[in-house]
């Protein structure tokens, strides 16, 4: 299998995935969203690791050193750039 044409290259070089979730969901909905990615040519996992940075960005939660409510990314960005 050609991963490269499977996953979008910073999928595979820019990110660590170390943890997993396990989600119960409807057989049926389960089969629908598999087709649904299938037709668009993504593996489920891609999809909904999409849709889960999408939802994260678009929904900022104040934390103890967050108060201008940034998004996440840049939070993490601006934490990551004071550690070093």
């Amino acid at each position: 299998m050609n991963f490269r044409k499977v996953y979008p290259l910073v999928t595979l070089v820019g990110m660590k995935k170390d943890v997993g979730m396990r989600v119960r969901v409807s057989r049926e909905l389960r089969d629908e969203f598999v087709i649904a990615c299938q037709a668009d040519d993504k593996p489920a996992a891609q999809v909904i690791r999409e849709f889960m940075r999408a939802y994260v960005e678009s929904h900022p939660v104040p934390s103890q050193g967050n108060t201008q409510n940034e998004s996440r990314t840049e939070h993490a960005d601006r934490r990551n750039t004071k550690q070093g």
